[in-house]
């Protein structure tokens, strides 16, 4: 598996539904459903063409995710 290459952003919350917020901000990871259930989604709306939209839900998958993508290891 070949590290990500492209362009990323990174967002980090502290908030205490986070999470939920960020699944909500997504929506329904096939972008086909996304557009028609949950048009403003950032899967609906980026979907076909940005394909690693992902939340991480504590810090160790996050770092997993980090190296997965990147070939970057956190601890």
């Amino acid at each position: 598996l070949q590290p990500f290459t492209g362009a990323a952003i990174l967002a980090l919350s502290g908030h205490a539904d986070a999470i939920q917020r960020w699944q909500g901000q997504l929506g329904p990871a096939d972008s086909a459903v996304a557009a028609v259930s949950d048009p403003g989604s950032l899967h609906a709306l980026y979907g076909a063409t940005a394909k690693h939209f992902s939340v991480s839900f504590d810090a160790k998958a996050a770092a997993k995710e980090l190296q997965l993508l990147f070939g970057v290891w956190t601890q």
